[in-house]
């Protein structure tokens, strides 16, 4: 019998500054995983030789994953990705416990398994079903955001003017640095993020998808996970053509800043399970 081959019909991956030093996703395939990981912004985190704490997570974990055996679990994998973190961080620098550590969110597929693994707000589709996991945290400061340009529109601001100095972003900048204490916490506002501490059991999503023909993959920088890369890509360009911003089709904690070709980083993988 042959072994089954991944068979990836597209990917594509960018940074939101056109830059591939400074992109904080990471597509990962091997013989036996597809990953996409999605390194967070850090607010308050310094950069760790000259990266970004988001750009060194994914890093660590891409070079982890390649190195995993195949027939890994799921359990297995959130705890080696957390510790093989930990400890490249504190190889480089001290973080204190209640501060932002260096995190990252991924989803991956398993070959041998037949599972996608999922800790975070990635998104995946399973033969046309969507997955998304929006995160509470984040559809309140995004929430908050599009309300506070709204109400300076309201009041004469021009939109141009706002991407200029994004109020609303200022506004909700010190929920956005406290956010971190939520990670990892079960709690209305808690969410799963591998910044290596313990990530509890419920913010690891397995899906069984023995019987799935067509997967995919994608990070938040994709305001709408499509059929295809093209259609993805092209509900993206009309939502930066049309909401620059993004405080009215697809609300989210950030514009299109200045000099960036799109408001984060997106990666977007397409496969034959």
């Amino acid at each position: 019998r042959k072994a089954r081959i991944l068979r990836i019909i597209e990917q594509f991956s960018k940074g939101k500054a056109n830059q591939d030093s400074l992109n904080e996703d990471a597509l990962v395939i091997t013989d036996d995983f597809i990953a996409v990981l999605d390194g967070v912004t850090s607010k308050t985190c310094p950069a760790i030789d000259g990266k970004s704490g988001g750009r060194f997570a994914v890093e660590v974990a891409t070079d982890a994953i390649k190195v995993f055996s195949p027939d890994i679990t799921a359990r297995v994998v959130v705890d080696a990705l957390s510790a093989a973190l930990r400890r490249a961080v504190a190889e480089k620098i001290s973080v204190p416990a209640q501060a932002e550590h260096p995190s990252f969110v991924m989803i991956i597929y398993s070959k041998a398994r037949r599972e996608v693994w999922r800790v975070g707000d990635l998104c995946l589709s399973v033969d046309s079903v969507v997955h998304q996991n929006d995160l509470p945290v984040d559809q309140v400061t995004a929430a908050t955001r599009a309300l506070v340009i709204a109400a300076a529109v309201a009041n004469g601001k021009t939109e141009a003017e706002i991407a200029q100095n994004d109020i609303g972003r200022a506004f909700i900048a010190p929920l956005l640095k406290e956010q971190h204490v939520f990670a990892n916490r079960i709690d209305p506002y808690g969410y799963g993020v591998i910044n290596g501490g313990t990530v509890p059991d419920v913010f690891i999503d397995v899906f069984d998808v023995r019987t799935a023909r067509e997967i995919i993959f994608s990070s938040d920088g994709y305001p709408k996970l499509c059929a295809t890369l093209e259609e993805s890509e092209a509900y993206l360009a009309a939502v930066l053509r049309d909401d620059p911003l993004l405080y009215r089709t697809h609300k989210a904690t950030k514009g299109l800043g200045t000099g960036l070709v799109s408001f984060d980083d997106r990666t977007y993988v397409r496969f034959l399970s």
